[in-house]
Order: C-alpha cells, then sequence, then structure tokens
C-alpha cells in the first residue's frame, strides 16, 4: 500500500517532472530566463487571484437572497472596488475594510455564506503578502534549492519503481498507456499500420477523456475522429478526465478551427415545463467560469417531444415548484432529513389527488400510484 501511494504521487507529478528536471540541470533562474516561464507565472497568479474574487461575487450573489435589502447593499458597496480591481497592486490596495456584521436574527445560511467569503478575502489577503511583483519573482526564485532536491529523490524514487515494476511484471493502466504511447512515437511502421487499420474513430464521453488518453488517440488518428460528449456531465475527474479538452475543441470547432461541432440541444424526453424551468435555473447559474458551460449561449435544450402536447396532456401542473422553510436546530433533524419530509409529503399528496402522468411506453395517461 506504501509503494502504490509513492507511486500515485509520482505518477500525479510526472506531467511537470521533465520540467522540474531540465530546472535542476541547468539552475531554476536561467530556465525561467530561457523558457519566459515568470512572464507566464505572473499572470497565472494574476489570474488566480481574479477567480478567488469572482467566488466572492457568486457568493455576494446568493446572500443577497437570504439577507435584507439594506444589509446586502452595504456589503456590496464595501466589495465593489475589489470587484472591479483587474492587476495584482489593485487587488492589494483593495483588501483594507471589514466585512460588516449581519443583522441579528440572520439565518444559518447567511451565516454560512458570510463566513465563506470571508474565508475567501482572508485567501486573497494571504496570496497579497508581496509587496510588489519584484518579491513575489525573487520569492518564486529563491526556491531554486529546494527544487533540485525535490527533483533529486523523484528521480530516485521513479527509477526504483521502474526497476521493481519491471522485475515483477506489474503495472497500471497509466503505466501500460505510457508504453503504448512510447511504442507508437518510437516505433514508425507499428505507428503506420495501427493508425492505417481505422476508417473512423468514435469516442463516447469525450468529457471525461484523459491527457494520456487524448494523447493515444493523437497518434493514431488521422482527421476522422469523431467525438460526442457534455462537459456538463463531467464526473471523473478523480481518475484525472480533463473536460478542458473537450472545451478546447468545442470553443475552437464552433469557428470551424480544426474541425466542426454538432449541437444536440432537441430534448425528447421531458415535458415543455421541464425544459423551460431548468434553462431558466442554468441560463443564471452555468458560465464558462461556473461549469465550463455558457447555457445560456450555447448549451440551452430545445423542447422536442410534441405528443405531451397532444397525446400526453394531463390535468396538472408540471412546472417547477420551490420549496423555502426556516431552519429550526429546536426540532433536532438535520437539513437533509427536513428537506426528505418535505419530498416524501409531496409524493404522498401526489399520489393521493391522483397525479397524472404520460407513459411515454404504451402511449397512455396514468395516474401515479406508487
Amino acid at each position: 500500500d506504501a509503494l502504490e501511494q509513492e507511486k500515485n504521487k509520482i505518477f500525479a507529478y510526472s506531467a511537470s517532472k521533465q520540467n522540474m528536471i531540465n530546472a535542476s540541470n541547468i539552475g531554476v533562474s536561467t530556465h525561467i530566463a530561457q523558457n519566459g516561464l515568470l512572464i507566464d507565472i505572473n499572470a497565472e497568479y494574476d489570474s488566480f487571484l481574479k477567480r478567488n474574487i469572482k467566488e466572492i461575487d457568486t457568493l455576494l450573489d446568493k446572500i443577497s437572497y437570504v439577507t435584507d435589502i439594506d444589509y446586502f447593499s452595504s456589503l456590496n458597496e464595501i466589495f465593489l472596488p475589489l470587484l472591479n480591481s483587474n492587476t495584482y497592486d489593485e487587488i492589494k490596495n483593495n483588501l483594507d475594510f471589514k466585512i460588516p456584521n449581519l443583522p441579528r436574527g440572520s439565518s444559518d445560511d447567511a451565516k454560512e455564506i458570510k463566513e465563506e467569503i470571508k474565508k475567501i478575502k482572508d485567501k486573497v489577503i494571504e496570496l497579497t503578502r508581496y509587496d510588489n511583483k519584484d518579491e513575489l519573482r525573487n520569492t518564486y526564485l529563491s526556491t531554486e534549492k529546494y527544487i533540485k532536491v525535490i527533483v533529486k529523490i523523484i528521480k530516485e524514487i521513479d527509477i526504483e519503481l521502474k526497476e521493481f515494476k519491471n522485475q515483477n511484471g506489474i503495472y497500471d493502466f497509466v503505466d501500460i498507456s505510457k508504453m503504448g504511447i512510447e511504442l507508437l512515437n518510437s516505433n514508425k511502421t507499428v505507428l503506420d499500420e495501427l493508425r492505417n487499420s481505422f476508417n473512423e474513430i468514435m469516442i463516447d464521453e469525450y468529457q471525461d477523456t484523459s491527457d494520456l488518453q487524448e494523447e493515444f488517440i493523437t497518434l493514431i488518428s488521422s482527421n476522422n475522429v469523431y467525438m460526442v460528449g457534455d462537459i456538463k456531465q463531467s464526473i471523473y475527474r478523480f481518475r484525472n478526465a480533463n473536460p478542458y479538452l473537450f472545451k478546447e475543441k468545442y470553443d475552437n470547432y464552433s469557428k470551424n478551427n480544426g474541425g466542426f461541432k454538432i449541437d444536440l440541444t432537441n430534448n425528447f424526453r421531458s415535458r415543455q415545463e421541464v425544459v423551460n424551468n431548468i434553462n431558466l435555473i442554468f441560463s443564471s447559474l452555468m458560465s464558462d467560469d461556473l461549469g465550463g458551460a455558457n447555457y445560456k449561449k450555447e448549451h440551452q435544450m430545445i423542447y422536442g417531444n410534441k405528443d405531451y402536447l397532444t397525446l400526453g396532456k394531463v390535468n396538472t401542473n408540471s412546472n417547477l415548484e420551490i420549496y423555502n422553510y426556516e431552519y429550526d436546530k429546536s426540532l433536532n433533524y438535520s437539513k437533509e432529513e427536513i428537506e426528505i419530509f418535505f419530498i416524501a409529503q409531496d409524493i404522498k399528496e401526489k399520489i393521493s389527488n391522483n397525479y397524472q402522468t404520460f407513459d411515454l411506453g404504451d402511449i397512455s395517461i396514468k395516474n401515479t400510484a406508487h
């Protein structure tokens, strides 16, 4: 188990390992100068700060729904200079303020959101502890001696781990993927034979593709790849899936750059009310920054199953219902339990009131019975 843990750490670091080895061999300062990395680091640092500020902006929007208008107005006003900051210096100079206390009797939701806002603000303060970008740069360059030690350890562990695996014939999926890529890169005959054996390559759930899988597909493909996916359904990042591979192609193909895209937005499963309600919610919540998709511009569903308007017409309200409640700790139930009670009660009422549904299987209207 210990060996497996060490191996996982190594592979998690492998993408940047060679870059670190190069830096170790020639010196960090020289490596940075040759590769222009410092400019990228400064830009990425600013971008990282802005992402944190964007999170604050999102939380301010959330707290507006659970506090009174006067408190939200004062909170928004005090944060506005920070929200409008674009550079490191502007961000640093617009952090010197105290978040006002919530009004008495504020809900637990308001308290939780305010605490989360404070945590992110404190994080940004910590990230801007450097007086200026020169100090930030010098701090980064001062890590050279530590990088050399880390790289030395990684190289030694990597050698020993490879020897152990080769001696015992033990490989995992990542190893096999890397060996396959290495074989194709080192043997043109094998590469050409494999590439020429496919007329078309079709990939499902492309949003869950990893960088290694993408590299392998790139090697064996010849402008003959058809990909299907939905970035909104990406759930496998824990196994190194990179949904931004999908995002990059989606954006490029939208401009007919490198390929073309077909949006399958017609929804034949749901009623028109459901489609409209989902579009309303996610058009407000999901964006390129939050969720990796501009839902309002390119991902709204189109109602497609007209049978619901004729054969499936029912006398029940199929629109979204939003339940709200004040959480009372004295009831000794968690929020999750209370919400389960709400759902159970709603189901019971639908059954007792003969709530109607349309069965697509046998094209009939049925009363909800269970």
